[in-house]
């Protein structure tokens, strides 16, 4: 028996061998043809580490086209790479490896069949992009849109906390000009606090995008305060009466009336805002005239303007009857022209202008043309012919109306 077993193993040797050779390249060829190695691409997301190294510095980094991603080729049985996903991978960025073309080498390490697989050797690269960070402080104004409800306006706008912290890149926190608290007041009667979110602005009103910043508070409260409002007219009193000869026609103001704001309770006895007799003194008055005031001089204790961008000047004018006029010829060359941009000259297209005075007989019978000067204000004008309005100087008790003089600028030779 064990001879036949000997037999069966040494007879043929090397045939046997070679079975076995090909029973092992066709176990070969045959698991290749069902799980055949294959390549495959996956993406990961890179994450930045130790990126304390700039920010210590005083710097902040970008990364280049925000693209935090890399992709990269992987080998492996086709079972293997079957099984795999973008997830099971990571990459990171050690800011520690920083190169002077600000590129950061990509480690990528796979968190399933690590000893399965074969990775690219090709070594990856995130770019950035870094800058000098700056802090800076803001004071928050605090604004309201919309109409309130018909008979009311906003009293206060009260900000709490009143300065924001920016920090970030200096180019983003350098073109921050104002910051708004801004509340919704439509249809508003009674007072209200809200939590509102920060606007920041640039010069040109432009919101500029802090995505990128680090602030202290994104959102303030503010408190807004509601008055009641009322239209009342404006009355002036006068003191002295006007010399012989003279009688007064009328007294206006512009505008007639006025909206103020306060505490219902005030408000309620409120008819009129007068302006005192010690503005106006018909004794010294011989002609037309008019005077301008600021009528926030005159409101009573806890009464305000109702809207604060109102212009608050009231000009008063006194009309006498016996007003006359006369047309006068006002030579150009008492005219100047004012205000011309630099490298530009101008000159009156007309000898002179005709110009309507009035005023009492007295004062213009011994007015006299010749002493009549004025000008006419080129602000902002460039090269062209222009009708510009001229103000004149006067005499006392003589007024003009308005006149245009046809003035042409042109640019000066160099």
């Amino acid at each position: 028996m064990l001879n036949r077993l000997k037999r069966a193993f040494t007879q043929n040797i090397g045939l046997k061998v070679m079975a076995a050779f090909f029973a092992v390249a066709l176990w070969l060829i045959v698991m290749n043809v069902d799980d055949p190695t294959t390549t495959r691409t996956f993406t990961a997301t890179v994450t930045i580490l130790n990126d304390n190294v700039l920010t210590d510095q005083g710097k902040y980094y970008t990364v280049a086209n925000d693209d935090y991603t890399v992709s990269f080729r992987v080998t492996a049985k086709r079972s293997i790479i079957e099984d795999l996903s973008n997830k099971d991978f990571t990459a990171t960025a050690d800011m520690n490896y920083l190169t002077e073309d600000n590129t950061i080498p990509i480690d990528i390490v796979a968190t399933s069949h690590a000893s399965a697989i074969t990775m690219s050797a090709k070594t990856y690269y995130i770019s950035i992009e870094i800058g000098d960070t700056m802090t800076e402080r803001f004071v928050i104004n605090g604004e309201t849109t919309g109409d309130p409800a018909e008979g009311y306006a906003v009293n206060s706008v009260d900000v709490t906390p009143n300065v924001v912290t920016v920090t970030g890149p200096e180019e983003t926190v350098s073109k921050i000009e104002k910051v708004q608290a801004v509340c919704d007041v439509s249809g508003l009667s009674d007072d209200i606090t809200d939590t509102v979110v920060l606007k920041f602005l640039d010069t040109k009103g432009n919101k500029v995008d802090t995505s990128n910043l680090t602030l202290n508070a994104s959102t303030v409260t503010v408190t807004v305060k509601m008055d009641s409002t009322k239209t009342v007219p404006i009355n002036v009193e006068t003191s002295g009466t006007l010399p012989n000869g003279l009688e007064l026609d009328e007294i206006t103001t512009s505008p007639s009336e006025i909206s103020i704001k306060g505490d219902a309770s005030i408000l309620n006895d409120i008819t009129e805002i007068t302006i005192p007799s010690s503005v106006i003194n018909l004794s010294t008055v011989t002609a037309d005239m008019s005077t301008t005031v600021d009528i926030t001089s005159y409101l009573p204790d806890g009464v305000t303007i109702q809207n604060s961008d109102d212009n608050t000047q009231v000009t008063i004018s006194v009309t006498l009857e016996k007003e006359v006029s006369q047309s006068v010829s006002v030579s150009t060359s008492n005219l100047t022209i004012r205000n011309l941009s630099k490298g530009l000259s101008g000159t009156f297209d007309e000898s002179s202008i005709s110009v309507t005075m009035n005023g009492n007989e007295t004062a213009l019978s011994s007015l006299d043309s010749a002493t009549i000067t004025g000008s006419v204000d080129a602000s902002g004008l460039t090269a062209g012919t222009y009708n510009l309005e001229v103000t004149l100087s006067t005499p006392d008790g003589v007024t003009a109306t308005t006149v245009t003089a046809k003035v042409t600028i042109v640019q000066e030779e160099e």
